[in-house]
C-alpha cells in the first residue's frame, strides 16, 4: 500500500462501538500476541458476560454441546446492554466455523438433532425417525389438536409441555423445545394462522422465505458486519 500511496496519513480507529469490554480486552490481547505493531482497541460499552472456553475431546462432543446449550437458553428472557428484555430466539445464535467444512459438519448434526439452522440463506430441518415432522404429527394426535385449531393452542400446549418437562427422554427435549421456539416465532409472523399452516411450513421451510428462525452457521470471514446476541467459535484452538 504504502509503495503505490505516498505522502499518505494512518488514522487509528480506536473506539469499538458493538463488543464489550470482555471480547475487546481478549482481541486486544490476541492480536497484540501475533502482530506486535498491532494499535489497542477501546470501547466504552457497558459489561456483558464473562467469554466461556470450553474443551472437548472430539468434535461430536462440541457439537453436543452447541446442541444442550441452544436448546437450553431458547424461550428463556435476556436482558440486552440497554437494559431490554427479550426472549431468545433461534435466529439470535452463530457458530462460527474456521472452514466450510467443519461448518457443514456443524450444520448436518445440529439438522439431524431436529435444530432448524441458516446457512447462505437456507433453512434446513430433518425429518428422520423420532425428529421434527414425525414428532409433530405424533404431538398434533397425542393432545387431540385439530390442523384446523388456531396454532396458538398448539404453542399453549407446547409451552406447558416444556415448563413441566414432559419428554419421555433427552432426545425428545431437543424437539420440544425447538418446536416451541419456532412455533412462537411463526405464531408472531401469522397472528391469524391454524395450526395447518404451520405443519405446512415445517414440511417444506422454503415456502415461507419470510421465516428466518433457525442457528446461523458462518465462516468467520462471511459474519463480518453482523451481530448477535449469542456467539460461538468452533475449533477455536485452531
Amino acid at each position: 500500500f504504502k509503495k503505490h500511496y505516498k505522502n499518505i496519513k494512518k488514522v487509528h480507529l480506536k473506539f469499538n462501538y458493538r463488543s464489550t469490554p470482555q471480547i475487546i480486552s481478549l482481541a486486544n490481547r490476541l492480536l497484540k500476541k501475533d502482530d506486535r505493531s498491532y494499535e489497542e482497541v477501546k470501547t466504552k460499552n457497558a459489561d456483558g458476560e464473562a467469554i466461556q472456553i470450553h474443551q472437548f475431546c472430539n468434535p461430536r462432543d462440541e457439537h453436543d454441546f452447541f446442541v444442550k446449550e441452544i436448546t437450553a437458553m431458547i424461550n428463556q428472557k435476556f436482558k440486552k446492554h440497554n437494559g431490554k428484555m427479550f426472549e431468545a430466539k433461534l435466529s439470535d445464535f452463530v457458530i462460527l466455523a474456521r472452514t466450510n467444512k467443519i461448518r457443514i459438519e456443524i450444520h448436518r448434526y445440529l439438522v439431524g438433532k431436529g435444530i432448524p439452522t441458516r446457512m447462505k440463506g437456507f433453512t434446513a430441518f430433518k425429518y428422520g425417525e423420532n425428529k421434527v415432522s414425525r414428532f409433530l404429527d405424533s404431538f398434533l394426535k397425542n393432545n387431540g389438536l385439530s390442523k384446523e385449531l388456531k396454532l396458538e393452542y398448539l404453542v399453549e400446549k407446547l409451552g406447558s409441555s416444556v415448563r413441566e418437562e414432559l419428554w419421555e427422554n433427552n432426545e425428545y427435549e431437543v424437539v420440544y423445545r425447538v418446536l416451541l421456539n419456532v412455533s412462537s416465532d411463526f405464531l408472531k409472523k401469522f397472528p391469524s394462522a391454524k395450526i395447518e399452516k404451520f405443519v405446512k411450513y415445517i414440511e417444506n421451510p422454503k415456502s415461507f422465505p419470510e421465516i428466518e428462525d433457525a442457528v446461523n452457521i458462518k465462516t468467520s470471514h462471511s459474519v463480518k458486519g453482523e451481530q448477535f446476541p449469542f456467539v460461538f467459535i468452533s475449533t477455536s484452538h485452531q
